[in-house]
C-alpha cells in the first residue's frame, strides 16, 4: 500500500513539473500597461493565431509546386510458331502549365497570407480593447464596492443602535425596518459586484496567468484628462484590421477567379519517346517526341469562371460597403466620445458627493435628518457612481474602438 502511494505521489509530482515546465514564464508587472502587454503576448486567441502565422510559408511552397513528370509505356509480344516478335514504346512527359497557372497560384497564396495576417491583427486589436475595458471596470468595481461597504457599515451601525434601545416609537420601528430592507438590498449589490469581479478574474487568469492580486494592485487610474479626437480627414481615415480583413477577403476571391480563368487553358505534356521492335527478321529502334494536349472543345470552364466571378464581385462589393460602414461608425464614435467627455465637466465627482454625504450622516445622528433621507442619499450615491462608471466605460470603449479603426490601437498606452 505504501509503495503504491509513493508511486502515485511521484507521478503526480512529475505531472505537475511537466505542466509548469510547459507554461510561459509569468510577466513582470509593475503598471497597468504591463498587464495589457502581457495579455497581448499570452492570450489564448493570440497564441492560436501565432501558430497559424508560423505556417505562412507553406502557402508559397504549395503555390510553387510543379506537376511531377509522367512515364508512359506500352509493350506487346506476338508468339507465332514460325516468327515470334516483341514491340515496346516509352515516353517521358513533362507538364508545362499554360495560362500562367503557377503565377496565379502565387498571387492567391499572397492574398491568403494577407487574410490570415489581417485576422491575426484583428484578434490582437480585440484583445487589447477588451483588456483595457476590463482593467478600467475592475477599478470601477473597487470604487463601487467601497460605496456599498460604507452603506452597509452605516446601516449596520444604525440598526444596532435601534435594537439596543429598550423601546421604539412607531416611527422608529418603521425606520428600523427600512434600514433592514436597505441593508439587504446592498448585500445583493455587493454580491453582484463580487460575481462580476470573479468573471473578470477568470479573464485575466486566462489572458495573462498573472496572480489576480497583482492585477488589482496595478489598475489604471481614473481619467482626469481625456485625449482629444479631431475630426480631420486624416483622423477619419479607416485603416484598422476590420477593413484590411475585408479587403484581403476580396483579394482572395479575385485570385480564385483568376485561377478559374487560367484553368480554361489546358496543360501541355511533352517529352522524348523511344520505340523498340524485335523479331520477324527486323530489329529497330525509333526515337522521337510525344505530345499530349487536351482540346477545349466541349467546355472551357465557363461554369467555374462564372461562379468565381460572382463570388469575386460579391466580395469586392462587401469590402466597399464595409469601408463605408466603418467610416460612418468612426464618425459616430468620435461624436459620441466628444459628447461623453464634455458631460464629465458638468457633473460632480464621487469624492465631492462623499464629502456632502458625510455631512448628512452627522445631521442624522443629531436627529435633524430622517431615516428616509439617509437611505435615499445612499441609494443616490450608489446609483450615481454606477451611472458615472457606465458612462465612463462607454467613453473608454469608444476611444479604444476609434484607435482600432484608425489602425493605431497597439501604439496607444493606458
Amino acid at each position: 500500500m505504501r509503495k503504491k502511494l509513493s508511486v502515485s505521489i511521484c507521478l503526480l509530482s512529475f505531472w505537475t513539473t511537466s505542466v509548469h515546465a510547459g507554461e510561459s514564464p509569468p510577466c513582470e508587472i509593475t503598471t497597468a500597461q504591463d498587464i495589457l502587454s502581457c495579455a497581448l503576448k499570452n492570450h489564448p486567441d493570440l497564441l492560436r493565431a501565432e501558430i497559424q502565422l508560423k505556417n505562412l510559408g507553406a502557402y508559397d511552397t504549395l503555390a510553387r509546386q510543379r506537376p511531377n513528370p509522367e512515364l508512359e509505356s506500352e509493350a506487346a509480344s506476338q508468339n507465332g510458331d514460325d516468327n515470334p516478335s516483341f514491340k515496346a514504346q516509352a515516353a517521358y512527359l513533362h507538364t508545362i502549365e499554360l495560362g500562367s497557372k503557377r503565377k496565379r497560384r502565387g498571387l492567391q497564396a499572397t492574398a491568403q497570407k494577407d487574410l490570415i495576417l489581417a485576422r491575426a491583427a484583428l484578434a490582437k486589436e480585440e484583445v487589447a480593447r477588451k483588456t483595457v475595458l476590463n482593467l478600467h471596470r475592475l477599478r470601477q468595481i473597487s470604487s463601487e464596492k467601497k460605496i456599498v461597504d460604507e452603506a452597509l457599515s452605516t446601516f449596520a451601525t444604525i440598526i444596532k443602535q435601534y435594537k439596543s434601545r429598550p423601546a421604539l416609537s412607531p416611527e422608529q420601528n418603521v425606520s428600523l425596518n427600512a434600514f433592514i430592507l436597505a441593508q439587504g438590498l446592498y448585500v445583493l449589490k455587493n454580491s453582484a459586484l463580487s460575481q462580476e469581479q470573479e468573471l473578470l478574474k477568470a479573464y485575466f487568469d486566462i489572458a495573462t496567468g498573472v496572480p489576480f492580486e497583482t492585477v488589482l494592485e496595478n489598475l489604471p487610474e481614473k481619467k482626469g484628462t481625456w485625449p482629444s479626437v479631431e475630426a480631420s480627414t486624416e483622423a477619419l481615415t479607416v485603416r484598422g484590421s476590420q477593413l484590411q480583413a475585408s479587403l484581403a477577403q476580396a483579394a482572395v476571391a479575385k485570385s480564385e477567379f483568376d485561377l478559374a480563368a487560367s484553368a480554361a487553358k489546358p496543360d501541355l505534356e511533352i517529352g522524348p519517346m523511344v520505340e523498340i521492335e524485335r523479331g520477324r527478321n527486323q530489329d529497330s529502334e525509333s526515337y522521337g517526341g510525344a505530345l499530349n494536349l487536351p482540346l477545349p472543345l466541349y467546355q472551357q470552364n465557363q461554369g467555374g469562371i462564372a461562379l468565381a466571378k460572382a463570388e469575386s464581385e460579391q466580395a469586392d462589393l462587401s469590402a466597399q460597403l464595409r469601408r463605408r460602414e466603418l467610416n460612418l461608425e468612426l464618425q459616430a464614435l468620435m461624436n459620441n466620445y466628444r459628447h461623453a467627455v464634455s458631460s464629465f465637466k458638468n457633473i460632480p465627482t464621487v469624492s465631492q458627493m462623499e464629502a456632502k454625504h458625510k455631512n448628512m450622516e452627522e445631521l442624522f445622528e443629531r436627529g435633524i435628518v430622517s431615516a428616509a433621507l439617509i437611505i435615499e442619499a445612499h441609494r443616490l450615491m450608489a446609483e450615481f457612481a454606477k451611472e458615472q462608471n457606465e458612462h465612463e466605460l462607454k467613453a473608454i470603449e469608444a476611444l479604444w474602438t476609434i484607435y482600432a479603426l484608425q489602425g493605431k490601437i497597439l501604439e496607444e498606452r493606458l
